[in-house]
């Protein structure tokens, strides 16, 4: 075999054996989608809701590469919203805290069932600083997902700092927007 034949198979089975981008994207997808498929049949198999609650926010930080999460619920009651399940804080704590339905990203979220990203917490006049205050967790972005029950939004899930302070993806709102399907 010529000696151009060689470089081109060699810098060729080199190529196969380094993973392209697409490659790399699609292999965190599919680690995104067991992780997700783990939730949905621990959903199914466990009737603890604190273990199922504390699974779905641990699960949320490692899909979307966040430092922490949580799930706030709706007291149709009050109208307020409280805090079920956190990896920042106490939940016990949170519980104890209320989050207005209005002037609250949450409460956003819940009011116009929709996702939300906000980059920058501190340029947005929704975020309500008095939970950061409590944790001494300082929060510099949140993406939130709303929480359905049928025709009925019970509260959000959200997640907290996206690790290197890079911006939220679109990958990252279609994955939190499963996996509250599946919280809910």
């Amino acid at each position: 075999m010529d000696q151009k034949l060689k470089r081109q198979a060699t810098s060729g089975s080199q190529a196969l054996d380094s993973p392209s981008p697409s490659q790399s994207s699609l292999t965190t997808q599919n680690a995104q989608l067991r992780l997700i498929l783990e939730v949905s049949r621990s959903l199914n198999s466990t009737l603890d809701l604190d273990t199922l609650l504390t699974l779905i926010i641990k699960v949320a930080t490692e899909v979307t590469s966040t430092e922490a999460a949580s799930i706030i619920l709706l007291d149709e009651t009050s109208g307020e919203l409280h805090f079920e399940a956190s990896t920042n804080a106490d939940p016990a704590q949170l519980r104890t805290l209320p989050v207005p339905l209005e002037n609250s990203i949450a409460g956003w979220i819940v009011r116009h069932n929709q996702s939300l990203v906000v980059d920058d917490t501190s340029k947005d006049s929704r975020y309500y600083a008095q939970v950061s205050q409590v944790t001494q967790f300082d929060v510099r972005s949140i993406l939130g997902a709303p929480l359905r029950v049928k025709d009925r939004t019970i509260g959000a899930l959200e997640v907290l700092n996206k690790w290197g302070d890079s911006a939220f993806t679109k990958q990252d709102i279609e994955t939190l927007e499963v996996l509250a399907a599946h919280a809910a």
